[in-house]
């Protein structure tokens, strides 16, 4: 009988060993989570941002009106891409924000940004985080120029 009992538990050992060695021991469903490593702002064609003479990426646009507001202003929006990595990151999550009230991100969890026509040169930073629930402080930030005068044209200067 104890020889018996014996043969039963080292056949179900094998067996054991034979299972985990086909089937692996990771579970069917449970995915290890990763977390966003690096952000980084792109433009709207998704190439980086340039950097200016004093090696700050800095991105310079003209004003271009592409609808009004609900008071009949003028409204330019522009959407920025965004590099994250690794690719195969568990959520892509991102948030955005910047510090000028003429400048928005109507969602902060989207590129697409708003800016108001003022009249005079808007100059702010514009910050991009991982908003995936990893570490902080993984974010990118760029300078954005955005000319909003009005242009005078070579006619009206004669």
């Amino acid at each position: 009988m104890k020889k018996g009992v014996g043969l039963i538990i080292a056949c179900i050992c094998a067996l054991a060993i034979v299972f985990v060695g086909f089937f692996g021991t990771r579970a069917v469903g449970i995915d290890p989570v990763i977390y966003i490593e690096s952000v980084t702002i792109k433009d709207m064609n998704n190439d980086d941002v340039p950097k200016d003479a004093s090696g700050k990426r800095t991105l310079v646009l003209p004003f271009e009106e592409n609808f009004r507001d609900e008071d009949d202003k003028p409204i330019m929006q522009y959407y920025f891409n965004t590099a994250i990595l690794p690719e195969n990151a568990t959520t892509h999550n991102i948030k955005y924000r910047c510090g000028n009230e003429n400048v928005t991100f109507p969602s902060a969890f989207g590129g697409a940004l708003v800016i108001k026509k003022t009249g005079s040169i808007i100059v702010t930073t514009i910050i991009c985080e991982a908003n995936d629930g990893g570490p902080s402080f993984i974010s990118d930030s760029i300078t954005l120029v955005v000319d909003t005068r009005d242009k005078i044209s070579t006619e009206e200067q004669s």
